[in-house]
């Protein structure tokens, strides 16, 4: 059973269940903080656009381009990056992670993708019900 516990309604659902167990079995419970991670209609969309209408184009410059290596430069390039200090405290920039993104900045980062596309490369990608 899993509760989101976004109110003390459903905090005290939650502690009534396993209040309720039968102490007979053994239980594992665990809690963490609940993430908004990036939806896979989001990610089918970005990815499936890359691939459709950003590849091809791509690729007239070089056959190594996938859609994955298409993002990690939209992703460089709109400045999802970080600088990471080496242990010999060199600073080494490194790309974000969209993986670790929510829905609201995963959207986000769409938006600047589309933006640098159309400005940069003339790359049109169609919203979601238009393909």
């Amino acid at each position: 059973m899993n509760f989101i516990l976004r109110d003390g309604l459903l905090r005290n659902n939650a502690i009534k269940f396993i209040m309720d167990l039968d102490i007979t079995d053994l239980y594992e419970v665990s809690i963490k903080q609940f993430k908004d991670s990036r939806s896979k209609a989001q990610n089918s969309y970005w990815f499936v656009g890359l691939d459709k209408y950003a590849k091809p184009l791509f690729k007239e410059h070089g056959d190594n381009w996938t859609a994955w290596k298409i993002h990690e430069y939209i992703m460089k390039e709109c400045g999802y990056t970080e600088v990471l200090i080496s242990p010999n405290g060199e600073p080494h920039e490194s790309r974000m992670h969209s993986s670790q993104m929510g829905k609201k900045k995963f959207n986000e980062m769409i938006e600047k993708g589309h933006a640098y596309l159309l400005m940069e490369h003339g790359i049109n990608i169609p919203l979601p019900n238009s393909y």
